[in-house]
């Protein structure tokens, strides 16, 4: 199963452009795209053009907010509880695993109702009998390690966060590709970047999809990188590179050999080479 999200900082029409082929080149099969900036007539207009054909929405306040959950019909998806700052919702895949609690976060900017949004989550994980994956854009890091430029003072409300993962237990599932998820797109000593956004699930969840693996892909049309979880990795192909080593040359008969191989080949580079692989096994 293949999810992505994306805090799009506006659903304009290059923004939808943009989503429209993040979504195509994923496969995602659930999308959690945050700060929209719309409202849900707006949003339902915007979907129509959107690979994934199933839609929940929480409108704006405003030019503030705004989130959306997409899903294609290889998933059942039923949402159980909005806010303008997540959604949770239950998903049954067709992988064979039980259901899960989706709970896909848009962290306060103003880090003000945090603790309310975090007491929230740890309610529906409650209610998930402790089987759930949490991800989206929490406005918050958890080490100076996540952050390059600016303050480096960690903050209260960074530490909080840090506090509350690790009592709840919850896991954070990495990433592969760029570090920080979030520029102010400043140059030079100007610029500040962090990890803004992330995946993690608790110990449950882990166990039972434990092969997932998160993507951070590149930054187009926002100022926040999407990422891409995938629950499965994809197999890697087998295919092994001929290649001719030089000290084939110092063997008796090597000669000979190609000589062989280009007859047979009637000179078609592919073809002699197909001749000349089977005359050296």
């Amino acid at each position: 199963m293949n999810i992505m999200l994306w805090n799009c900082r506006g659903s304009g029409g290059a923004t939808i452009s943009t989503l429209k082929r993040y979504l195509r080149c994923t496969k995602a099969v659930i999308a959690f795209i945050s700060e929209t900036r719309c409202n849900l007539d707006v949003a339902i207009k915007r979907v129509a053009e959107l690979p994934l054909c199933n839609f929940f929405g929480v409108p704006s306040v405003g030019m503030s907010g705004g989130l959306w959950l997409l899903w294609g019909d290889d998933v059942s998806v039923k949402v159980c509880r909005s806010s303008k700052f997540f959604i949770f919702a239950e998903v049954n895949g067709k992988d064979g695993q039980k259901p899960w609690g989706l709970i896909a976060v848009y962290g306060d900017p103003a880090r003000s109702q945090n603790v309310r949004i975090w007491e929230e989550i740890e309610e529906f994980i409650d209610q998930c009998d402790g089987y759930a994956c949490l991800f989206g854009d929490f406005n918050a890091i958890r080490s100076l390690d996540e952050k390059s430029g600016g303050s480096q003072d960690l903050g209260s409300s960074n530490r909080l966060f840090d506090d509350w993962v690790r009592q709840m237990g919850l896991l954070d599932l990495g990433y592969h590709g760029p570090a920080f998820t979030w520029s102010n797109s400043q140059g030079g000593a100007a610029n500040i970047s962090q990890r803004l956004d992330r995946a993690m699930s608790t110990v449950s969840w882990t166990m039972s999809y434990h092969e997932t693996t998160v993507f951070n892909l590149l930054r187009f049309s926002s100022d926040h990188s999407p990422l891409l979880i995938r629950t499965k990795p994809k197999p890697l192909r087998s295919r092994r590179t001929f290649r001719c080593e030089d000290w084939w040359g110092l063997k008796e008969g090597f000669t000979r050999v190609c000589q062989k191989a280009g007859s047979q080949g009637n000179s078609v580079w592919s073809e002699t080479k197909k001749c000349f692989k089977k005359e050296v096994k």
